[in-house]
């Protein structure tokens, strides 16, 4: 049988227990806040729909459901006015309703804080036990752009330097800051100079001299528009022409409280990568197409499961992070409209009504449904293209 997009069944198994954990972590959240709360939880669920298994502990059912695409606590009093009219007023009491705007937010909040205190503890482990590589970012190659006709500048000249070759970088510079920021890969060199076209860039670099020591210096660079693909779509991006490679410099065992300190930075990098994306979005400079859903991203975690843990356990920090900012956007059915519609209650001095809550959350499903069946109508399109 013919496997298409060599996409398999192990593929699909790893994603489920990747989403498996990073649903748990998140509902967890939620639940461990709502006890904090004294908030009574009538639900624990993995999944959605008809029950595998369940079981009654105390006053909370936990459940795993056939489709394992997602999960959800149940509160008392979430969406149903009805449920606890008839309550005894200590019951009452315990109610998500009842509870200050405050709580009721630092509850659904909960959910996305934790997606992110995973990502910390990942990395933080990442970095404690293998320690941070330390890498140099050597240019390779500083190219010009070829003749001045072919990037429709200076009609007449022969050869256009490019931007690096320009500012008087040279093969051998190692770079160290842009901007004074701390570049430790050529990765993230590329990130960085997403969004400068056209904009002077300070290049802090190490260059050799005759006698052999190195000096720093500081060299601004303009970085050109150029059209490049990611994921398929054709982007403008800030691009310098240049070729490098990562020279490692050092290994550094790290205790327990750099290490976890690291993966808070590793954390917070992630974060603004995830921003940057949001950003080129809004600003049109990105198509929604480009973005990967349950089919790419499956796709992925299994590819990286086949070479490693130490590839796959870092991928599952990344997008509990993805998954832990983006469920706090406020998109109709995620805890940032839940958050959203509890601060218009306490502005309104009054709750809305279950009805209108209702509808928010089915306009919000309809979206997210059409949303995933698109970005997923995409991925396969890629993977086709791609075998």
């Amino acid at each position: 049988m013919n496997i298409v997009f060599d996409f398999t069944f192990y593929n699909i198994i790893i994603f489920l227990i990747v989403l498996g954990i990073l649903v748990f972590c998140h509902e967890l959240g939620h639940f461990l806040l709502a006890k904090v709360f004294n908030v009574k939880v009538l639900k624990f669920a993995l999944g959605f729909g008809t029950k595998i298994v369940s079981k009654q502990v105390g006053e909370t059912e936990y459940s795993i459901r056939w489709i394992p695409l997602g999960g959800f606590v149940k509160l008392l009093g979430e969406d149903d006015d009805e449920e606890i009219k008839d309550l005894p007023p200590e019951e009452m009491a315990r109610a998500l309703d009842r509870q200050s705007a405050l709580k009721k937010i630092s509850i659904l909040a909960a959910g996305s804080i934790f997606n992110i205190l995973l990502a910390v503890l990942i990395f933080s482990g990442i970095f404690f036990f293998k320690g941070e590589s330390i890498y140099h970012i050597r240019l390779d190659e500083v190219n010009n752009d070829g003749p001045a006709q072919a990037v429709g500048l200076r009609p007449g000249a022969d050869i256009m330097p490019g931007p690096a070759q320009a500012a008087g970088l040279r093969p051998g510079d190692v770079i160290i800051r842009l901007d004074g920021q701390l570049i430790k890969s050529s990765g993230g060199l590329q990130e960085y100079l997403l969004f400068k076209a056209g904009i002077p860039v300070d290049f802090e670099i190490l260059r050799a001299k005759m006698s052999g020591e190195e000096k720093v210096l500081h060299v601004l660079v303009i970085p050109r528009e150029k059209a490049r693909k990611i994921q398929g779509q054709e982007i403008r991006t800030g691009f310098i022409n240049v070729s490098t490679y990562l020279e490692l410099v050092a290994e550094i065992p790290l205790g327990p409280l750099n290490a976890v300190m690291r993966g808070i930075q590793q954390t917070h990098e992630e974060i603004k990568k995830i921003i940057n994306v949001l950003g080129m979005l809004f600003r049109g400079r990105l198509s929604i197409t480009a973005l990967g859903g349950p089919v790419m991203i499956s796709k992925v975690t299994g590819d990286f499961a086949r070479m490693s843990l130490w590839y796959l356990i870092p991928l599952i920090a990344v997008i509990s992070v993805n998954l832990g900012i983006l469920n706090l956007f406020p998109i109709p059915a995620l805890d940032g409209s839940l958050i959203v519609l509890v601060l218009i209650e306490a502005i309104i001095g009054k709750p809305l009504s279950s009805k209108q809550k209702e509808w928010v959350i089915k306009i919000g499903f309809a979206i997210i449904i059409s949303m995933a069946l698109f970005i997923t109508f995409h991925d396969v399109l890629r993977l086709i293209n791609k075998s």
